[in-house]
C-alpha cells in the first residue's frame, strides 16, 4: 500500500512538474511577446517624432531659402534696372560726346 501511495504521490508530482513547467514556458513566451510589442511601439513613436522633426527642418529650411530667392530675385532686378540706366546714360553721353566731335 506504501508502495502505491508512493507511486501515486511520484506520478503526481512529475504530472505537476510537466503542466507547471508548460504554464511557466508560456507565461515566458507571452511576457517576451509583450515585451517585443511594447519595444515595437517605443521604437515607432521614436521614428514617427524623428520622422515630424525631420519635416519640421525641412519646411523651415524650404521656408528660408524661398524668402531668400524672393530677396535675391528682387536685388537682380534692382541691379538690372541700375545697369540699364547706366547702359542708357553711358550710351546718351558717348552720344553727346561723339556728336560734338563731329
Amino acid at each position: 500500500m506504501a508502495l502505491v501511495g508512493l507511486f501515486c504521490t511520484t506520478v503526481s508530482s512529475i504530472v505537476t512538474f510537466i503542466l507547471t513547467r508548460r504554464k511557466y514556458n508560456t507565461e515566458v513566451d507571452s511576457q517576451q511577446i509583450e515585451n517585443m510589442e511594447k519595444s515595437f511601439d517605443a521604437y515607432k513613436k521614436m521614428m514617427e517624432e524623428t520622422l515630424d522633426a525631420q519635416k519640421r527642418l525641412m519646411e523651415t529650411t524650404v521656408s528660408g531659402l524661398n524668402n531668400k530667392i524672393d530677396t535675391l530675385e528682387k536685388e537682380n532686378a534692382f541691379l538690372r534696372q541700375q545697369v540699364d540706366s547706366l547702359r542708357t546714360q553711358m550710351i546718351q553721353f558717348l552720344g553727346v560726346k561723339f556728336n560734338a566731335k563731329n
